[in-house]
């Protein structure tokens, strides 16, 4: 909710007091997926406070209702994995998209029975915010190896290369933050399940195609659902639509890889 508010906080401030009414709606569709109700006029107006309270209040509210309907969908599935008895799974993996990226959620499943769902918002709020940090802090590691060799050329200039160190290095820590907490709040904002429906679009690509009734689940990290135990033969079954499962087909080590680099599975995805 914070990262909310600050982003909410910094599109009011670009866009308050200003003409450009269709811009800020854009803007606002971009990161948090809202209709704004903002009017031109209110925008104009230049009431900064008013303005952050109110598109704050929007965000929130369709935070939560997307948020429950995610509980409502998810929790049957999860709850009908927990009570089967011939089942040894402890977690359920459940891949989530912002159209651009996935990224590979894991909750408990008894949690996520025992807290009517509530388990699965935290576990996806958790992932993302890890996940995006781990790529924002590798990306900034890179930018300040090449500060470190491009401020050397400061000597030249007759300026202190640790002053300068410092202050550019300040610079894009703020940079990172920003564009961290961007990142972060667009992607719950927009965060779908990626069902297997959209499997044979992939396939496609590869100019192969599915038979549904072949594929089975599997308990292995590549796999939904993560069994703690082992040993058990891996159970044939297609996946209800409102479950959090995805299965996949299998692909032959010479064939193209379906993530359309066009080298053969084997010298690319395969080597996993």
């Amino acid at each position: 909710n914070n990262m909310f508010y600050e982003l909410v906080e910094e599109l009011v401030g670009m866009h308050a007091g200003s003409l450009e009414h269709d811009e800020f709606k854009l803007d606002v569709i971009r990161y948090f997926s809202v209709d704004t109700a903002i009017t031109a006029e209110e925008l104009q107006s230049g009431k900064t406070n008013k303005l952050v309270e109110q598109l704050y209040q929007e965000v929130r509210d369709m935070y939560k209702r997307k948020t429950d309907a995610m509980r409502e969908g998810l929790l049957p599935g999860i709850e009908k994995i927990h009570h089967d008895v011939n089942a040894s799974f402890s977690k359920v993996r459940m891949p989530f998209s912002d159209g651009q990226k996935v990224i590979d959620v894991r909750a408990d499943i008894a949690e996520c029975v025992e807290s009517k769902g509530r388990e699965i918002v935290g576990s996806l709020e958790k992932f993302v915010t890890l996940g995006i940090i781990d790529e924002a802090w590798k990306e900034h590691l890179r930018q300040m190896d090449e500060l470190r060799q491009s401020v050397q050329s400061a000597v030249y200039e007759q300026k202190d290369p640790l002053l300068v160190y410092k202050l550019e290095a300040y610079n894009l820590f703020k940079e990172m933050v920003g564009e961290m907490n961007r990142e972060i709040a667009s992607f719950l904002c927009k965060a779908r399940l990626v069902v297997e429906q959209e499997a044979p679009m992939r396939a496609a690509e590869a100019q192969q195609r599915t038979d549904m009734s072949k594929l089975q689940t599997s308990r292995n990290d590549q796999n939904p659902l993560l069994g703690q135990g082992g040993g058990a033969p891996e159970q044939q079954q297609e996946a209800p639509k409102h479950e959090p499962v995805r299965v996949e087909e299998k692909i032959g080590r010479n064939e193209p890889c379906p993530c359309g680099s066009g080298k053969k599975y084997k010298n690319c995805h395969g080597q996993e």
